[in-house]
């Protein structure tokens, strides 16, 4: 009976081993997420420029964040992160895209089939908007175009879990701390924003080989 109980040991610690060992010093991450976001601006012109007699507008984004990583050190990772964001209005002639990229770390402490990492992460991007409005006129509606162009660093903290569904394989949910310093060129303005985030990704995590 004691030999019994002694080997399930050995099997359950081998076990647990294995389904940590993608964070073993060597290994790489490779992965991200993917988030379609559709919303409704109640008053568009201050937001958007869309003309003043619009009550609301639909917008829709979407945001790929694909991320990279090497675990230089046991459960340690540093990396980077990329990111593309497509939004537009389909009531308008609007459209903009974003693209970014940062460095990301984070420190996994496992347990079982999951594991608890705290991330820091910072990132430039540049962001490129396109539309047409009208503006009404004597002679009819005149049809004007605006670009604008917008620098934008952000950094962030917080904290996050990931479930090895596989021992290569991880579901992850994060929730953070973000902050954002955004210029804009064509008024010559900054501003500040913060707000809570919140990502669920897919990873795949690929164990040095021995």
């Amino acid at each position: 009976m004691k030999l019994n109980l002694f080997t399930i040991l050995l099997i359950s610690i081998a076990a647990f081993i294995n389904a940590h060992a993608q964070t073993g010093k060597g290994s790489f991450m490779i992965g991200g997420s993917v988030n379609l976001q559709h919303s409704v601006i109640d008053k568009p012109e201050t937001y958007l420029p869309f003309s003043p007699e619009d009550d609301a507008s639909p917008v829709n984004s979407l945001t790929l964040r694909p991320t990279i990583g090497y675990f230089f050190v046991k459960n340690f990772m540093t990396g980077a992160q990329i990111s593309y964001n497509h939004t537009w209005s389909p009531d308008h002639d609007y459209k903009a895209n974003s693209y970014g990229a940062g460095p990301v770390i984070r420190y996994y402490i496992p347990f079982g089939k999951f594991a608890v990492f705290p991330e820091a992460a910072a990132m430039f991007s540049k962001d490129h908007a396109m539309s047409y409005f009208e503006v009404p006129d004597y002679g009819g509606p005149t049809r004007y175009k605006l670009v604008s162009d917008t620098k934008m660093y952000s950094y962030r903290a917080g904290v996050g879990i990931t479930w090895f569904v596989s021992p290569n394989v991880g579901i992850e949910a994060i929730i953070a701390y973000n902050r954002t310093k955004s210029s804009l060129n064509i008024e010559e303005n900054t501003t500040k924003t913060s707000d809570l985030y919140f990502n669920l990704g897919l990873q795949f995590y690929l164990p040095k080989k021995n």
